[in-house]
């Protein structure tokens, strides 16, 4: 019976003890950024107040009744229950159910992982590769900088994409595995591009790739049929810092007269632009306008040493690309749940950095695109693309959100490079749910279609000559 008691009082006093550390956590993690919540007085009282209150209430709880204090524990209990199983339920819609939409269609769910897809293709003799990116060939050394995992002759090389003319596998979001034919430099461009004198050159990350869509539904396909020849230089991944990487080391070649900077609210600021500075090489971009590693001249040699770098370390590869614990990371952190009542990253404020750091680091980083696109004539458009959390979510649209928003809008303002709001179109959408796969997830077909279109506009409208119009 002595036991039984011993246990029941340390289960009580464990389980409220978790939640006053829960709070307390929560309100340490608020005051590391507290610039991003001092706008309001229900900011304050919802970010620090009451994270504060609840710390000091479940730690006073510890020491109450027993009888009392295991009713409390057995609630807290039966909430943290009720919390992953709607997770649970919430993880299921997204997969079981999702697989019987596909089913609809008369479509079957590929339920294989891309190991396996690479595997299959490689045994009908398609060459074929897990999609890569720079991102994941910068590796931590032990002086937390970034270093490239990859070298020529002892110096450093950092590719941007792809191994080049391969087949890569992408991504499923759909229910089918997209693949895609890497051009000459691993990007995801029919080859034939690269031979024409491009009307448009595009820098951006997974959405400005056209990720998990065929290539004929992404923004560039389109936008070439409006407009002529298109260089699509968007990568997974890529933040700001790896996108004037990739227009240095292509479109200063190219010298496209229109340059698309495809801008992403859920994670260009947040999480790629601090991590990005910690690389030595790319800040050698924005520092020094003639560095370069000259990768537009070096393609034979990307692909030697791209193609080694797979072929022995696959595995190791694909979990740079692919975390292998993402999905249990996922559900432990409530991600599906927290998504569908609007606490995304952004909206904890869940970022690597400081906003105002982040947005002064930007401000240079396009500052410096800008003059590289205006010395061969060009003309730099940044394009503003809204993450889902703005339209699954009750409360997606967040004072974080606002600030970011502003304050990527404001640079442009500044700097006199045109905005193109394709948040405010989805916005303006009866179905702006319907623009995405799923939340969190990149846009379908029609979400890519609109945001092409409204790019469309824009440039019409700044009397970017079309398809039949004469120079």
């Amino acid at each position: 019976m002595d036991r039984t008691a011993t246990f029941i009082s340390f289960y009580s006093r464990f389980v409220l003890g978790f939640w006053g550390l829960f709070f307390l956590a929560l309100l340490i993690f608020n005051s590391l950024q507290y610039q991003l919540f001092f706008h309001s007085l229900p900011a304050i009282s919802e970010r620090f107040l009451i994270p504060a209150v609840f710390a000091g209430l479940f730690f006073y709880m510890t020491n109450i009744s027993l009888q009392t204090r295991l009713i409390l524990a057995n609630s807290m209990l039966a909430i943290m229950v009720a919390l992953y199983a709607g997770e649970s339920y919430l993880a299921y819609r997204l997969d079981v159910v999702g697989q019987r939409t596909i089913n609809t269609t008369n479509k079957s769910f590929d339920a294989r992982n891309k190991l396996t897809v690479v595997k299959e293709m490689r045994a009908n003799h398609v060459d074929a590769y897990p999609i890569i990116r720079a991102e994941n060939l910068l590796s931590e050394d032990s002086q937390g900088t970034l270093q490239p995992l990859l070298s020529v002759n002892g110096k450093p090389l950092l590719p941007m994409a792809s191994i080049p003319e391969t087949v890569v596998v992408s991504c499923n979001e759909s229910g089918q595995w997209q693949t895609y034919q890497a051009d000459r430099h691993g990007f995801n461009n029919d080859d034939r591009q690269w031979n024409l004198s491009p009307a448009i050159g595009m820098v951006g990350d997974s959405f400005a790739h056209g990720s998990c869509v065929p290539r004929e539904q992404n923004m560039a396909a389109f936008l070439g049929a409006q407009f002529g020849g298109v260089i699509n230089l968007g990568v997974g991944g890529f933040g700001p810092m790896l996108e004037l990487a990739a227009l240095t080391e292509y479109l200063q070649t190219l010298r496209p007269p229109t340059v698309l900077w495809i801008f992403f609210e859920g994670n260009d600021l947040t999480e790629d632009l601090p991590r990005e500075y910690r690389s030595p090489m790319l800040q050698n971009y924005l520092h020094n306008k003639d560095y370069s590693q000259d990768l537009i001249h070096r393609s034979g040699e990307v692909k030697v040493v791209l193609r080694n770098y797979m072929d022995q370390q696959l595995t190791d590869a694909m979990r740079r690309v692919d975390g292998p614990y993402e999905n249990i990371i996922r559900y432990l952190s409530l991600d599906r749940l927290r998504e569908a009542i609007g606490v995304g990253p952004i909206q904890i404020g869940y970022n690597f950095g400081k906003l105002d750091s982040e947005l002064a680091l930007f401000h240079d980083v396009l500052g410096k695109a800008d003059q590289r696109v205006k010395s061969w004539g060009g003309r730099l458009y940044l394009v503003y693309l809204p993450e889902s959390d703005r339209y699954f979510s009750k409360y997606g649209n967040s004072l974080i959100r606002q600030d970011i928003y502003q304050g990527v809008k404001k640079i442009a303002v500044d700097e006199r490079i045109p905005f193109i709001d394709v948040a405010a179109a989805f916005s303006h959408d009866s179905a702006p749910t319907t623009l995405y796969a799923y939340p969190g997830a990149h846009f379908s077909p029609r979400g890519y279609h609109i945001a092409a279109s409204t790019i469309t506009s824009t440039l019409i409208a700044n009397s970017v000559p079309t398809m039949g119009i004469a120079n």
